[in-house]
């Protein structure tokens, strides 16, 4: 078979790297935690959805859950050879732990967790120097080099969305980084669904993402009101975005299960 990257795969990595990563992993996660969390940095940075730019960001993610698979098996399904890193907020943690998580970038050099941290820490209440976190990755699941993959400098291993459990290290942290945990990425458990179910969740997706945005203005509008959570229109409204983005997540997962069993050949995951 041939794994030789496409490219639009490559394209999808480029947007991915550039911008884009903030609403592609947003389509990967259950709730309006995400949305809220980049809205409260940046108002500007979250790109409401239109149904343009719905199908455009399912299929970038599909490119990449291509595009690390195929360099994946081309590079013998190994682990990676060097200890990798990820920056993050250790008040986090929790909220990742034994979830189903997005795709997930790392390091080999540890001084690049800084970046990050200080990223997932703009608009924080809690002291950066307080609440960063590094995570130190041990993988079972496809990943990709982009440097290796696209040329450049850019120091960046990319993993597929995966099923997430974080454990304290029993090393002493260092404080430029902030406290250390070990992040363990495995397969996540996908029920299969049939052909005309996908396509059912992907038109129901479509039909209503212009709906949902308007939605997700209100909730963004009225989060800090005292009253956010006795307002009944609001808790419906939630509901019903939450739902949603249920099947959005369960959508791009049946990709990713679909993608996989066509590159690696193994009958479900």
């Amino acid at each position: 078979m041939d794994y030789q990257l496409t490219d639009d795969e490559k394209s999808s990595i480029e947007r991915y790297q550039d911008n884009d990563f903030k609403i592609i992993n947003t389509l990967l996660r259950e709730g309006i935690e995400s949305e809220t969390r980049i809205n409260s940095r940046n108002g500007r940075d979250y790109p409401f959805m239109t149904k343009d730019l719905m199908e455009k960001s399912l299929n970038d993610i599909k490119n990449l859950y291509s595009a690390i698979i195929k360099s994946y098996m081309r590079n013998g399904s190994q682990k990676p050879s060097k200890q990798l890193y990820r920056g993050t907020k250790q008040s986090l943690i929790e909220k990742m732990n034994n979830k189903n998580g997005s795709f997930l970038s790392a390091t080999t050099n540890i001084n690049q967790t800084l970046p990050f941290s200080r990223a997932f820490n703009k608009g924080s209440t809690t002291a950066d120097d307080t609440d960063k976190a590094v995570l130190l990755i041990n993988s079972n699941v496809p990943w990709i080099s982009v440097e290796n993959e696209l040329g450049g400098f850019e120091d960046e291993i990319l993993f597929v969305s995966s099923k997430i459990e974080i454990a304290e290290t029993n090393t002493p942290s260092d404080r430029r980084y902030g406290k250390e945990y070990i992040a363990y990425l495995s397969e996540m458990d996908i029920p299969t669904r049939t052909p005309e179910e996908i396509e059912q969740m992907k038109s129901q997706i479509l039909s209503n993402t212009e709906r949902m945005s308007e939605y997700l203005k209100y909730i963004l509008a009225i989060k800090d009101n005292p009253n956010f959570n006795n307002n009944p229109r609001t808790f419906n409204v939630i509901k019903e975005y939450e739902d949603w983005k249920k099947l959005v997540v369960e959508y791009n997962h049946q990709q990713y299960r679909i993608i996989k069993n066509k590159l690696i050949g193994i009958p479900s995951l």
